[in-house]
């Protein structure tokens, strides 16, 4: 079995048409049976990874980071992630996943008006009290792909006098702490340097404030993270072994002859949280092969056999045609 599992190149190619991409390419090389899983770390493309395992999708109109409405999803599944019996009855559902991408993320906003000391988190609020009145009994908020560095401040604001007593699991694609989420985020979203010391002094105010002591993770999507913790009290986890253990892939793993994988960039910080570092190493454990492609890659950065070239867009097709290339070398014979 070959295991196709690649998760977004940012800004060109979605998980799951990287996946489709990829998969032809394997079944030019072998017939070999073809396991395709679309993967996320909890940023965007978590809804795509999930909704072919069970459940219904809702949108609702959230604020979006700019003030404009703005369709977010609500994925709900089943408890297990498995289809219910029967579809009778919105109650079968017991778990509401959002993206907070939805709400806030970088790709709604044109690279000129980036500015995340002028945009706020105010709809992943809205959307988790939209996900909290569809009578399930937890929410996951997927973290990651943000235009904004508030903390969470904004998505507090929007749930001002709402009560909000449902557990809730955030899904940290980095493990960055909220000290550092301005200094290392910032630049990527848009803030000048004298910004992100703003941001950075005002996230420090935050940590003071609340009392809640800063953490591995706390940094995800512009300090989001933290903020549902210290707001709503939800349970910060890794994003990429939480999907993985989701779509059963680490169960899967052992049965490998080779696993495919790829994102937009690949480097020592595909191993700071992210999916794909995370599969690297997994199968690295169980002794499988592996095959990265990305459009910028450190063949470096880990076990794998790794291809791309630094600063390529890469289409649908060079997907398909990169791994009909370098999948014979990675098979023995």
């Amino acid at each position: 079995m070959i295991i196709v599992a690649p998760t977004a190149f940012k800004g060109t190619i979605s998980a799951a048409a990287a996946a489709r991409a990829m998969a032809a390419g394997v079944r030019a090389v072998t017939a070999e049976p073809i396991l395709v899983q679309p993967l996320s770390d909890g940023g965007p493309g978590l809804i795509e990874a999930l909704q072919p395992l069970g459940g219904a999708l809702r949108l609702v109109q959230v604020r979006g980071p700019l003030g404009e409405l703005v369709d977010a999803r609500i994925l709900l599944r089943p408890e297990g992630g498995q289809a219910p019996e029967s579809s009778v009855g919105r109650s079968s559902y017991r778990e509401a996943v959002i993206e907070s991408a939805d709400a806030c993320g970088l790709h709604l906003v044109p690279p000129d008006r980036r500015d995340p000391a002028q945009l706020d988190t105010f709809g992943v609020g809205q959307l988790i009290r939209a996900a909290a009145a569809l009578s399930v009994d937890r929410i996951i908020v997927g973290l990651g792909g943000s235009a904004t560095v508030d903390g969470g401040v904004g998505m507090a604001a929007a749930l001002e006098g709402a009560a909000v007593d449902l557990p809730i699991i955030a899904l940290a694609d980095v493990d960055t702490l909220l000290r550092d989420a301005a200094r290392v985020f910032g630049p990527q979203k848009g803030a000048t340097p004298a910004q992100v010391r703003t941001l950075e002094a005002a996230l420090m105010a935050l940590i003071e404030l609340t009392g809640v002591p800063d953490f591995p993770g706390a940094g995800a999507a512009g300090g989001l993270a933290y903020g549902l913790r210290a707001f709503l009290h939800a349970e910060v986890v890794p994003g990429s072994r939480w999907v993985l253990k989701q779509t059963g892939l680490i169960d899967k793993l052992p049965a490998a002859r080779a696993v495919i994988t790829g994102e937009g960039s690949y480097d020592a910080q595909s191993f700071m949280g992210k999916i794909t570092g995370t599969l690297v190493e997994a199968a690295r454990a169980h002794g499988i092969p592996v095959l990265v492609v990305a459009g910028s890659a450190d063949s470096s950065a880990g076990y794998a056999r790794v291809i791309g070239n630094a600063g390529a867009r890469l289409s649908e097709a060079d997907l398909e045609r990169l791994v009909r290339e370098h999948l014979p070398a990675l098979l023995p014979s």
